[in-house]
């Protein structure tokens, strides 16, 4: 588990329970200058049991959605390179997903719910697709978020394998997979 590398390599600090990490979601001031705080969330890793609807809906959700297909070559071909090989086609998350999806859309107003189809809005009109995002989170889009400099995100060497790719780009463009 991700805990139990974390006390063998002692390469972070240990992660706070489900519930905490919840709470500092929601109760956790911004840092200055921010408006908008994004939590990703894995569904496969939702823990439906302690997530309230009164939680759920303190918040705007945004769904990044992608051809099923096309996340399990990803996820194949990621959980299949380097040493530690792991591949199982259960932990798509697609169930959990799709419950997750339905739960925002029943308790939350229509207003706080945005779906997002990465191929066609983000990698095929990046600009259309980030600038809905922007107005949805009421921050102002500025064509200079499509594009960056590529590089090393600390955050994401924990799970080496995952994000070579995205540290190398420097703007949308669709993955080959």
């Amino acid at each position: 588990s991700v805990l139990d590398t974390r006390r063998k390599t002692g390469t972070r600090d240990l992660v706070p329970t489900y519930g905490q990490a919840l709470q500092a979601l929601a109760q956790a001031p911004l840092p200055d200058g921010k408006s908008v705080l994004l939590s990703k969330e894995i569904a496969w890793f939702c823990d439906f049991a302690q997530i309230s609807d009164d939680w759920l809906q303190q918040f705007k959700h945004v769904f990044l959605v992608r051809e099923p297909e096309a996340v399990m070559r990803s996820l194949y071909r990621v959980g299949t390179q380097g040493e530690d090989t792991w591949f199982d086609a259960e932990e798509s998350g697609f169930e959990e997903l799709l419950a997750l999806y339905r739960r925002v859309h029943r308790v939350c107003p229509a207003q706080s719910l945005l779906a997002l189809e990465s191929d066609q809005d983000l990698m095929h009109d990046s600009a259309s697709g980030l600038s809905t995002l922007c107005d949805f989170l009421g921050v102002p889009f500025n064509p200079t978020m499509l594009q960056w400099e590529a590089q090393t995100v600390p955050a994401w060497q924990f799970f080496k394998g995952w994000h070579e790719e995205a540290q190398r780009s420097t703007g949308f463009a669709p993955v080959h997979d």
